[in-house]
């Protein structure tokens, strides 16, 4: 009776808001969301010059490719499990914490319609990016495209059914965050081990075979599908032991982050990001610049001050963001085009982290305006501290990530020469997008045509992952268009005018925003 009572309000809170919505406005974004997401599966599924992989190839794929799968896999249970230990994955509202929750009522079923929901989602989500990964692998190896969404969607379903059952159960048993720490860690490196000792033995790995289940065979691997229904039932047996606080401070959070991403203000999201993952900046910066700069000189120590107050999460996370581009930028290298996306947005999430100046400048405008510079330099005198972060973090991180698949100088000579477009395509994205938050970006251009607010939208949403991803060009065009393995350090470096050449818009734009 108490359960059908919830189940009621519930119902009828939703009725009152849905009355609050526009559901033509709502379904047009959603139309929107689609074509987009739909148009750009079938532009990176569709770029030419993207061959097959010959039999060697192929076969060094099946013995070595579960593994590095499965580290993605566990990358992903690692995150599930550090939300689950600060009061995640669900996200409840607060009359349900407030009110439901308090009530003299069984906690298991209160909260079992949430949960169901959460696992529904992530499960779902996830094999919707595994049938794109599937489709995008149909284009390079053999066997047709359905077999591969077919497989990358059930590995994308068990991925996402361990990660949202793991987190459910480091939440419900109210796990500490440096133990949720030290597990992480165990988990990642008993991927690392699977990938350095050419072994099978972690789930994730596992899982991995059943995403390379055309080539690497195995019928064994699916029963890997077991361990996250185990999972899963666990986390919903253990979801009534969540710490209402920790869901409170959540749920006060998530609210404001979806109100942000409403709005499009990024800054504000990356800013609540960092509150929901706990993240404080350093009391003490690991490193303290001496005094006694000019006056030339004071926003690039004011830069260095902030980025070396960074806590050592952010730290492991640019590094990490930075092996993915570089491991997408050997997958590049080895023919599959595609993956320059995955590379430039790592790069621009790096930049957004690396920008803390410019950020800093934009959160205090106020204080900007009264100083005696004019607020479009003093905009643009950040951008150089951000370029020399983002260059050393690219090249630390994207060296390592770059050898996967065996150990090549190759890539780090043209890491080398490309990192610093890279860097800059990337520094002038986060700009964009940081700046936008403040200023926005004018809707002059498409004044004439109320019709075309839409694609204003789209191109809004798009336009900075596409000048970090721009940033990356020369490393393909080296692999496309260099005639001689003697000329390919050459062609990326002539490539670079296309970063410096969106840049220097960027920097106009910046100027333009400041005199504005």
């Amino acid at each position: 009776m108490y359960a059908d009572a919830v189940v009621e309000l519930r119902r009828a809170r939703r009725k009152r808001r849905l009355q609050k919505i526009n559901v033509a406005e709502l379904l047009y974004r959603g139309y929107l969301t689609v074509l987009g997401v739909a148009a750009g599966i079938w532009i990176l599924s569709s770029l030419p010059k993207d061959r097959r992989l010959s039999s060697h190839q192929i076969a060094t794929a099946a013995a070595h490719g579960p593994a590095y799968v499965g580290l993605v896999v566990a990358a992903v249970v690692v995150l599930s499990v550090r939300s689950g230990a600060r009061g995640g994955p669900l996200v409840l509202e607060a009359p349900d914490i407030q009110h439901v929750l308090l009530a003299p009522l069984s906690r298991r079923e209160s909260l079992r319609v949430p949960a169901i929901q959460r696992v529904r989602a992530m499960v779902l989500g996830l094999a919707g990016v595994g049938a794109v990964g599937g489709l995008l692998a149909a284009k390079r190896f053999p066997h047709p495209t359905a077999e591969w969404v077919g497989v990358g969607a059930a590995a994308g379903a068990m991925a996402g059914g361990l990660a949202v059952g793991v987190g459910l159960i480091a939440s419900g048993r109210r796990l500490r965050p440096r133990w949720a720490s030290l597990l992480s860690v165990l988990l990642l490196a008993w991927s690392v081990l699977d990938i350095a000792g050419h072994l099978q033995t972690s789930p994730f790995t596992l899982i991995g075979r059943v995403a390379l289940y055309p080539i690497a065979g195995g019928v064994w691997a699916w029963c890997i599908a077991l361990v996250p229904a185990v999972a899963v039932v666990a986390g919903l047996a253990a979801v009534d032991g969540i710490s209402l606080e920790a869901a409170m401070r959540r749920a006060a959070l998530v609210g404001q982050l979806r109100f942000a991403l409403t709005v499009r203000d990024l800054r504000t999201v990356v800013v609540l990001a960092r509150l929901l993952a706990e993240e404080r900046p350093r009391q003490r910066p690991l490193i303290r610049l001496p005094a006694g700069y000019s006056r030339a000189l004071s926003v690039w120590k004011r830069d260095w001050q902030a980025l070396f107050r960074w806590p050592g999460a952010r730290f492991v996370r640019v590094v990490v963001l930075a092996m993915i581009a570089g491991a997408s930028l050997r997958g590049v290298w080895g023919g599959t085009t595609p993956l320059l996306a995955v590379a430039g947005f790592c790069l621009w999430l790096i930049a957004m982290d690396a920008d803390v100046g410019l950020a800093g400048e934009i959160d205090r405008t106020d204080t900007a305006r009264s100083l005696p510079v004019d607020e479009g330099e003093l905009l643009l005198r950040h951008l150089p501290s951000g370029i020399v972060a983002v260059s050393l973090i690219a090249f630390a991180g994207g060296v390592i990530g770059a050898q996967v698949g065996g150990v090549s100088l190759r890539a780090v000579s043209l890491g080398a020469v490309a990192v610093v477009p890279a860097a800059i395509g990337a520094v002038a994205a986060a700009a964009v997008s940081t700046v936008r938050s403040v200023y926005g970006s004018g809707s002059g251009l498409f004044a004439f045509s109320p019709e075309a607010t839409g694609l204003q939208v789209v191109i809004r949403e798009v336009l900075p992952p596409a000048i970090a991803t721009a940033g990356v060009v020369p490393v393909w065009a080296a692999r496309h268009f260099a005639k001689h393995p003697s000329m390919q350090l050459s062609t990326v470096a002539s490539w670079g005018w296309l970063p410096l050449l969106l840049a220097s818009f960027v920097a106009f734009w910046l100027s333009y925003r400041g005199i504005k």
